[in-house]
């Protein structure tokens, strides 16, 4: 069995998943910019197995690569 790449979401234990399954960690930051727009969140971009149960309770801090290319670096 061949294990899928992790997708990433924002989630926050107040505001919740956003519900979107997001290819890249970039897609992930804009969707939670959009977010954040609105007002007040408590969401942040997480990884989360691409097979996990959806929508995910729980997610993967990033790593320093993700967070180099969250905020612009790859």
């Amino acid at each position: 069995m061949t294990k899928r790449p992790d997708v990433y979401t924002t989630l926050g234990q107040e505001c919740g998943c956003c519900g979107h399954r997001h290819e890249t960690v970039r897609e992930a930051g804009r969707c939670l910019q959009d977010y954040k727009r609105r007002g007040f969140s408590d969401r942040m971009v997480v990884a989360v197995a691409a097979d996990a149960l959806w929508p995910p309770a729980e997610g993967r801090y990033l790593n320093d690569a993700e967070i180099e290319e969250l905020y612009g670096g790859g």
